[in-house]
């Protein structure tokens, strides 16, 4: 990732605002072609499987996006098993496989998100490059890898879903929240 240069933000993409969660809806197709090819990039290098995209992993995802919003999950916690069984469950599924690996966007968002698409690509980037070489995230960087024994060889299928967490007083160190 280093030999790369790091991200490289693209003027098109920075010119595209998003500025709701309509907006980012608008944007979801592009956003997963993009995560996927950082991933396959990695996965190339492994020779691992490549990871495909699908209306069914999309929509999954998600679902799980709408709940943890549903939830106010705040992604700090961890996973939420709960919702990704039921999730699973709700879908045919007999469970997910290394779900829900988090970007988080450190933004506060208001009336007026005021992002780019080149914003939301930027964090899809330094979240892979986080999972891989942070040194802590061994469970993640191996399913990104492809390297997980359990996922060797087997078709894997991925989708970018979106959920929004509001810090409350309790959330916040007692620190009070206005919006």
């Amino acid at each position: 990732w280093a030999q790369n240069g790091g991200y490289v933000s693209n003027a098109n993409d920075q010119a595209i605002k998003i500025n709701s969660k309509a907006d980012l809806d608008k944007y979801m197709a592009e956003l997963n072609t993009y995560a996927q090819q950082l991933v396959n990039n990695v996965r190339d290098q492994f020779g691992t499987s490549q990871v495909q995209v699908s209306n069914g992993s999309k929509q999954v995802v998600q679902q799980i996006g709408n709940a943890l919003t549903d939830e106010n999950w705040n992604s700090l916690n961890g996973h939420d098993m709960n919702v990704d069984r039921n999730v699973a469950q709700a879908n045919g599924l007999s469970q997910l496989s290394d779900q829900d690996m988090n970007v988080v966007m450190d933004k506060v968002l208001s009336k007026s998100w005021n992002l780019s698409l080149d914003d939301f690509k930027k964090a899809l980037y330094e979240s892979m490059q986080n999972y891989l070489f942070n040194g802590v995230e061994w469970n993640h960087a191996t399913s990104v890898a492809g390297t997980r024994l359990g996922a060797k060889g087997k078709d894997v299928w991925m989708g970018l879903g979106w959920s929004f967490f509001t810090p409350t007083a309790e959330t916040n160190q007692g620190v009070p929240v206005k919006d």
